[in-house]
């Protein structure tokens, strides 16, 4: 069943691309339009439908099945059905992590060293969430707990970043 939804879903990409690509919004194609032959395209449009705008497709949609597993693990392994990034404080370490680098600047690598920096502190934040379990024999709610401390501790430093950042680096930031 879900190799069959996945089917169906990377044909309705391909025709969105299809109908878009002759001009035509998505709101104005009828399901008769779907039925057409394949597509006639230019090498260059061809091009860009397979090696750049497929591989997103395909990615994303891998992307977020990876997340939504993770998210199942995490909830079944701390038996609580609110278990998230937000209440174990990975995604405010991710978000501190980023906030770091944006204001004290990028340097060489640009935005690669924002989603790298921003990983380490989330994989940090994740650490000490299984450290705390694996010394102190934690309950789930104490992780729970503790993540949520975790979280408050990472949105306290990025708060406190921005208050003594510029105001351009902190629309970095905001945004």
């Amino acid at each position: 069943m879900p190799s069959h939804l996945c089917g169906k879903l990377l044909c309705s990409n391909l025709n969105t691309e299809k109908q878009r690509r002759k001009g035509k919004n998505f709101c104005q194609t009828s399901p008769t339009q779907f039925s057409e032959e394949p597509f006639q395209a230019t090498e260059e449009a061809q091009r860009v439908v397979w090696n750049i705008r497929l591989p997103r497709i395909l990615f994303g949609i891998l992307a977020g099945m990876a997340l939504g597993i993770a998210g199942a693990v995490m909830q079944v392994v701390l038996k609580n059905p609110l278990a998230s990034p937000y209440t174990l404080g990975i995604s405010s370490a991710a978000g501190f992590g980023a906030a770091v680098t944006i204001l004290l600047g990028q340097g060489f690598f640009g935005s690669y060293l924002i989603a790298g920096n921003a990983f380490v502190f989330a994989l940090l934040s994740s650490m000490v969430i299984v450290d705390i379990a694996r010394h102190k024999g934690a309950t789930p709610e104490i992780m729970v707990l503790s993540g949520i401390a975790i979280m408050y501790f990472f949105s306290a430093c990025t708060t406190l970043l921005e208050y003594f950042a510029d105001s351009d680096a902190v629309k970095g930031v905001v945004f």
